[in-house]
């Protein structure tokens, strides 16, 4: 909502329209304007964000990677692969990657291209997976990207074939890719 149509629906001093008055109702109905009365800093919920730009030291918070044990060799490629994927995330942040963005990449993984205001009910994670391709998957409901593991029949693709299959995925607005 915008921040005049809060203030006239959680200031119960002012005239208001009839549809205002109705939002009121039904928004009283679940106790949200008491909850307002009774809490103020929760009006900022109501109100148009003016959000800090995503980073990339923000982005490698939000996706948790799902490391395999420590000094295993499914552990030294997985490294490698994520750390591909950081300078990845690096170029898309100066904006090197065309229409990729660091919204983009998190819009792949969760279906928003910004931490909701109270948080990932669950925690967006990277898992690495065995692959033929190295295109990344997605499972939006789940919050949790794919990125492929090289191996000895199947090695990591230059830097710029990689990072070309990465655009394909993060530019598309479409999901059903796994």
């Amino acid at each position: 909502m915008s921040a005049e149509l809060v203030e006239k629906v959680f200031n119960q001093v002012l005239p208001v329209d009839k549809y205002i008055q109705d939002l009121r109702t039904g928004l009283d109905s679940l106790g949200l304007v008491q909850l307002v009365q009774e809490l103020p800093a929760v009006i900022h919920l109501f109100t148009p964000q003016q959000s800090n730009p995503l980073t990339v030291k923000m982005l490698t918070h939000l996706l948790n990677p799902q490391f395999s044990a420590e000094g295993s060799n499914r552990r030294q490629r997985e490294n490698s692969t994520y750390k591909l994927f950081i300078k990845y995330m690096r170029e898309a942040a100066s904006g090197r990657r065309g229409a990729v963005n660091l919204g983009s990449i998190l819009r792949f993984a969760t279906g928003t291209e910004e931490e909701p205001a109270l948080g990932f009910a669950l925690q967006p994670s990277i898992q690495f997976m065995e692959s033929a391709n190295f295109l990344p998957t997605a499972n939006t409901c789940i919050n949790r990207m794919n990125l492929s593991l090289p191996d000895e029949s199947n090695p990591l693709p230059l830097q710029e074939e990689l990072f070309n299959l990465f655009d394909l995925a993060f530019c598309n607005t479409f999901f059903g890719l796994e």
